[in-house]
């Protein structure tokens, strides 16, 4: 294909033709620093087709072009073996025609007759689809309305505008960054510095798919996909960046998507965080991965259909110590700041990830600011349907924070009373971001991922009730009907968190990256939950997880959410001071109750996973406090000797379909999907080394049936495609 001009880097050019069939000529691949073929870019594909031209024109002609006679030998196997072993590669070359023609085709196949087409078979990209449970390696992709080189020319250089984003809400922040831009780790980062990387980014290709970009849709299991069940996207921190850069300069694929139906949902609201969320991402992202580095994985995934298979764990578990934090005033880092490393962030989560402010700004709700400071979960909206959001539960393994100010401590006077974190006005970048990794396994090969995730879980609403439950009451743990749903709740925690739960190609990486569990009062905030249920809740589902994370429980008097409520798991020891603090007036100090929540841990913490069980199965009415009525309380021996009954059966793996062939093949698999990523750190900062985390056994599902042709050689089992040979037939 003729060379496309574009600025900076040298001429994009193919290295898949021969001399005198109008493509590059061998000593032109050769020693070229980048280059790229259609759909295969110069980092992950060039040295191997060079490679391949090499070996294919010494296997014709001896002598050779000069660089793959000398430059070549000393540094690649099959050209400085051509000469010695002539014949032999003529043998072996018959050998394999005949049985490609022996061979069953199997289904008809399209013809392709350009070789580069059957070199990108062998070279796959650096990402990973599930579209189901039982449906992982097939990959499926969208096309690009509009080619991503092609935009590079229309990026203004200062960033002023950008076409995907309306200008009343995209000039007022460019006009405050352009004069008061933030720094990153002693670097400036102004517009002009994102509008170079956006640049980049349009020409770098990073999927190595040209016009087409790898898509799965998360899906509600209401929307009839898959049963909205088991999808994942996993992909590199550049590959996002691509698509946010795409988004916003006004590309979209040809099913439209959800990020850029967000951008106009929230540019019609006048929001702008969205704005500062999503160039945020693209300044940090600048500094770290510069111009050449793929960064680390993302790898987003929503779980199968939830069941409660947990209760098979009753009996073999323990009450997992815990660690308990008070952030009772303190603006210091918590679970929502993200800087713990192996934490997971536990999203406070409705039926979608970003709740009712539809990823547009920030609110005096967890779920909904949230989305604003992880860049990377809003830009996981591009993988919603059109006018859809995210559903919950939904993961994001390596989810960082990208702005700061951010914790679960709200104010309770003044402009900023219970907002969940606000967007300073100067240098917003989150400067401690985490830059530790964690060496995972995903779908069999070694990757790196940062040591933190985002976890999305929603709990029962206690506060739809059916009307029973007033809110006066429920903010004071008053109502029963606040204490009647710890199964639905341990079966929703337990479906978030729990590896087994996940596809198993990605389920040693959900153990590995998910190393400790963070969260404040989930349940008890605007869903109205009681915070002593919810507690020992809880500490029960994380106990009997199956890579067994500690559970770090932060305690907050002004939470962002149902401020002052959570006071009441202190008890005694500090629930009335707590509520004072707080300055809330619908929390009454003289339903504290007694026992408190290191009470509960040194009853239970250690014991049976059973008996805490029991303990909420049989918990007492109000107005006695849920800790209060299990002090005293005792299984009785039928209890404990009786087990407990399932009421849900877990899905057999089904058999998968073949892996769907790469843009534009013949038809065969691709195989694995992508090589290890080198994450590289900025030059100000040193690196963190990958940690391995403890092994994990993942479930035995069906894998996916290999796609071409196998034979046993040698004691080695080879495959290789099912190649389309009209010509000979």
């Amino acid at each position: 294909e003729p060379a496309q001009s574009q600025p900076g880097p040298p001429p994009v050019r193919t290295a898949a033709g021969r001399r005198g069939e109008g493509g590059v000529a061998l000593e032109e691949c050769v020693g070229m620093e980048r280059a790229t073929a259609p759909a295969v870019p110069w980092e992950m594909a060039g040295p191997q087709l060079c490679e391949a031209e090499c070996c294919q024109l010494l296997a014709a002609d001896p002598e050779g072009p000069r660089p793959c006679s000398t430059d070549w030998r000393p540094r690649r196997p099959c050209c400085c073996r051509v000469r010695r072993w002539k014949s032999l590669v003529g043998v072996v070359g018959l050998g394999f025609a005949v049985i490609v023609l022996l061979v069953p085709e199997g289904e008809p196949e399209r013809s392709n007759s350009d070789p580069l087409v059957q070199l990108q078979q062998l070279i796959p990209g650096r990402f990973f689809l599930c579209s189901g449970t039982f449906s992982c390696g097939v990959q499926s992709f969208q096309t690009w309305r509009q080619e991503p080189a092609s935009l590079a020319a229309q990026v203004d250089p200062s960033l002023r505008e950008v076409p995907g984003i309306p200008a009343t809400v995209f000039e007022p922040v460019a006009k405050h960054w352009q004069s008061s831009p933030p720094a990153f780790r002693g670097a400036t980062v102004n517009l002009g510095t994102i509008a170079a990387f956006v640049k980049h980014l349009l020409t770098s290709d990073p999927f190595g798919t040209g016009y087409q970009v790898p898509y799965v849709a998360f899906q509600a299991k209401e929307e009839g996909h898959a049963k909205g069940e088991g999808q994942v996207v996993a992909i590199t921190q550049k590959q996002l960046a691509f698509i946010v850069a795409n988004v916003i300069m006004g590309n979209d694929i040809t099913s439209g998507n959800g990020l850029s139906v967000a951008i106009d949902r929230c540019s019609a609201r006048g929001a702008k965080a969205f704005v500062f969320s999503l160039l945020s991402l693209l300044a940090v992202l600048s500094q770290e991965l510069g111009y050449g580095s793929q960064g680390s994985m993302l790898v987003a995934a929503a779980p199968r259909a939830k069941d409660d298979s947990w209760k098979d764990r009753l009996e073999t578990n323990m009450v997992t110590q815990t660690r308990v934090v008070k952030e009772l005033g303190l603006v210091q880092g918590d679970f929502m700041s993200g800087g713990l490393r192996g934490q997971a962030m536990t999203d406070i989560a409705g039926e979608v990830v970003g709740g009712g402010a539809s990823l547009c700004s920030l609110a005096n709700s967890q779920d909904e600011s949230l989305v604003q400071f992880y860049g990377e979960v809003l830009a996981f909206a591009f993988f919603a349907l059109p006018g859809k959001m995210l559903p919950v539960p939904w993961v994001l393994l390596g989810a960082r924070r990208y702005m700061g100010d951010l914790t679960g401590e709200s104010a309770a006077v003044g402009p900023l009373t219970n907002l969940c974190g606000h967007i300073a006005p100067n240098d917003w970048l989150n400067q401690n971001i985490p830059g530790a990794l964690t060496q995972v396994v995903l779908n069999g090969e070694p990757q790196a991922v940062a040591s933190s995730a985002f976890v999305a879980v929603a709990s029962v609403c206690s506060g739809s009730g059916g009307g029973t439950c007033p809110n006066g009451m429920a903010v004071n743990n008053n109502c029963d009907s606040q204490r009647r749903h710890a199964d639905a709740d341990i079966t929703n925690w337990y479906q978030a968190f729990e590896p087994t739960m996940y596809p198993a190609p990605v389920q040693q990486a959900v153990a590995n990256v998910i190393q400790r569990v963070g969260t404040g009062p989930w349940g008890a905030g605007v869903w109205w939950g009681d915070s002593q249920q919810y507690f020992l809740t809880v500490l029960l589902a994380t106990s009997l997880l199956g890579h067994s994370p500690p559970l770090d429980y932060y305690i907050y008097d002004h939470f962002c959410e149902n401020p002052g409520n959570q006071c009441f798991v202190l008890g005694s020891e500090g629930c009335s001071q707590c509520i004072m603090q707080s300055k809330v007036h619908n929390v009454n100090w003289d339903r504290c109750g007694s026992a408190g929540v290191f009470d509960m841990l040194e009853r239970f913490a250690g014991k049976p996973a059973k008996l805490l069980y029991l303990a909420l199965r049989n918990v007492g009415s109000p107005p006695t406090q849920v800790f209060d009525t299990l002090t005293a309380w005792e299984p009785s021996t039928v209890e404990l000797a009786l087990p407990i009954e399932r009421t849900s059966v877990v899905p057999e793996p089904q058999p998968q379909p073949a892996p769907a062939a790469f843009p534009g093949s013949s038809g065969a698999p691709m195989g694995l999907p992508y090589p290890v990523p080198v994450p590289v750190p900025s030059p100000a900062v040193a690196a963190s080394p990958a940690v391995s985390a403890p092994g994990y056994q993942p479930v035995s599902q069906t894998p996916t049936a290999p796609g071409g042709h196998c034979l046993s050689l040698l004691h080695r089992r080879l495959c290789f495609p099912r190649f389309h040979l009209p010509h000979l037939r």
